[in-house]
């Protein structure tokens, strides 16, 4: 994971698909330890017009690195918006879990 972090930390990544799919994976690897620098990631993805499996992972990235930075009310209407579009996806067990 640190490796693939330090080489995503160093590429320019664009808005194409592909520079937003690996903007999704670096936000990942950096909500590890530091999702001050995922929130970023993952807000500019959100931003952009995007597939929805790349959806789908950065919102829910987004949720939860909300919830660790003490952004509740945040956090739960990215959970509420998680669950409306993505009610059978792969988080939806756990943001529904995250909701009660």
């Amino acid at each position: 994971r640190g490796d693939a972090r330090e080489a995503l930390e160093a590429l320019p990544l664009g808005s194409d698909t592909l520079g937003l799919e690996l903007s999704v994976t670096r936000g990942e690897l950096r909500a590890v330890n530091d999702c001050r620098l995922a929130l970023a990631d993952f807000d500019r993805v959100l931003a952009a017009r995007l597939p929805d499996a790349l959806a789908e992972r950065a919102l829910h990235g987004r949720a939860v690195c909300r919830a660790r930075t003490g952004q509740h009310a945040a956090a739960r209407a990215d959970l509420d918006e998680y669950l409306r579009r993505f009610p059978n996806g792969r988080h939806a067990a756990a943001a529904r879990e995250a909701r009660r």
